[in-house]
């Protein structure tokens, strides 16, 4: 198993909004079988995680797709589980106006592994 997290991402409000509104997630099966991958998405309130997202998909081999999901939210983590590890996870934040944030780019290397 495979279980990793982008760590909090803060996203404070500058002027007149904050710099990512949706997050994009990008993830491909390189892998010879199908295999599924978890999605879960925190928002921080205070010193607390709040659950908002939770999405269990499987993928074919050399399969791929793309997920967006609502970031205008003063913090946020997602966190991925693979049954295998043959899933290359990227995410992408995106402001209002649709263009990349790049204090909110998380590469495959830059997953944290959380321990099982």
């Amino acid at each position: 198993m495979f279980y990793v997290t982008t760590g909090i991402l803060d996203n404070t409000a500058v002027g007149d909004g904050r710099p990512t509104f949706t997050l994009n997630i990008r993830i491909t099966n390189n892998g010879l079988v199908n295999d599924t991958v978890q999605i879960i998405g925190f928002y921080i309130n205070g010193d607390t995680k709040v659950q908002y997202v939770s999405e269990i998909i499987t993928l074919v081999p050399e399969g791929a797709l793309n997920r967006s999901y609502y970031a205008n939210l003063d913090a946020f983590e997602f966190q991925f589980m693979t049954i295998h590890n043959s899933m290359e996870i990227s995410v992408w934040g995106k402001s209002a106006n649709n263009n990349l944030n790049p204090a909110h780019r998380v590469l495959p290397s830059e997953l944290n592994r959380i321990p099982l």
